[in-house]
């Protein structure tokens, strides 16, 4: 989330807002901060965030008497670059990135895959969270930093099918003694983005 943050104001409101003055920027300088922003590549969502980010520094500037009123309260977001469609693979597209993987690569697209589970909550992911059956949710690790399943329900139990299980099993007895279930150097989670970029 502070990454995310620092990103859309170094990207998007750093360059369009350097230099005013807190207490002088008005909710027409926001909408023209949004209308300009809009004209570019981003997407309705991305100006969305702008939007809230620069409105939690404006309701942070009025807790702390610096203004009155916050002045991103009063702006629209234009329509914005329409999203595009996210990607699923098929099972043919799993079923051949299978055929060519091995070791822990291979496994780690095998959890995903059939688990939904996101590269952070793989990252995540215990010996002690795996029954024979199912797998528990119970922590995301991204950037070396550990927090919570981001939704309450992204913490209830996942039915391993069969293929999963095995490949867990195999998994372990190649890794005897570890914790995380992809375990780098020196006991810590193997970094998931990359094992995706050098490993597949």
């Amino acid at each position: 989330t502070y990454k995310g943050y620092k990103n859309l104001y170094s990207l998007h409101a750093a360059p369009n807002v350097a230099g005013l003055r807190i207490a002088s920027f008005r909710t027409m300088d926001g909408q023209k901060l949004l209308n300009r922003l809009s004209s570019g590549t981003l997407s309705h969502l991305t100006l969305i965030h702008v939007k809230s980010f620069l409105s939690g520094v404006f309701s942070f500037a009025k807790r702390m008497g610096v203004v009155e009123t916050n002045p991103m309260q009063g702006t629209e977001v234009p329509k914005g670059k329409a999203s595009q469609p996210t990607h699923a693979y098929s099972n043919d597209e799993i079923d051949t990135m299978l055929k060519t993987l091995k070791g822990t690569p291979r496994t780690a697209v095998i959890v995903a895959a059939y688990t939904g589970l996101s590269l952070g909550e793989l990252q995540g992911l215990k010996w002690e969270d795996i029954t024979n059956k199912e797998l528990n949710v119970r922590r995301t690790i991204w950037h070396g930093q550990e927090g919570p399943p981001k939704t309450t329900a992204r913490q209830n139990a996942v039915p391993l099918l069969p293929i999963v299980a095995d490949a867990l099993t195999d998994h372990r007895t190649q890794n005897p003694g570890t914790t995380w279930v992809f375990e780098g150097p020196f006991g810590r989670p193997l970094d998931m983005a990359t094992l995706g970029s050098k490993g597949i």
